[in-house]
């Protein structure tokens, strides 16, 4: 694919960073889009675009790394915390599993809805044909 789609389909313009933030959202429902969108921003920022969808490509990869980097650290510290506390008798004692699903459980939680929103911000910003306000951010 040299050339990214750039075709108006009635309410929703379907360009680039459109396609790319609507594979990260789709991730949710298949698991495997986001690396296919992941690899569309790679290959398509660095062919001739116009300056706002380079912004929105840096920005969207920047969310593919925190998403990938965010779910992985919380995948570790939840192994890590049920090796900390096994017991000789088997599981964990019930106040720290409490503890534990609302600290691990609010983290991914922030993180899931993080993620949900800078996509949102570039299909919107990609409709409206205007950069991302601070493409290298790890906020919104």
């Amino acid at each position: 694919m040299s050339e990214q789609p750039e075709a108006s389909t009635g309410a929703l313009q379907v360009n680039g960073p459109t396609l790319v933030g609507l594979l990260y959202l789709a991730t949710y429902f298949t698991a495997v889009s986001a690396p296919m969108g992941v690899v569309l921003a790679y290959v398509w920022r660095r062919q001739p675009v116009p300056e706002w969808q380079r912004s929105q490509f840096t920005y969207l990869i920047r969310t593919f790394w925190m998403g990938l980097g965010g779910y992985a650290l919380f995948a570790a510290a939840t192994l890590a915390a049920i090796a900390a506390f096994e017991t000789p008798y088997g599981t964990m004692p019930d106040a720290v599993q409490a503890v534990g699903f609302v600290v691990f459980g609010g983290g991914l939680l922030a993180l899931t809805v993080l993620l949900l929103v800078r996509c949102a911000l570039v299909i919107v910003n990609a409709q409206q044909r205007v950069p991302m306000r601070d493409a290298r951010s790890w906020w919104v």
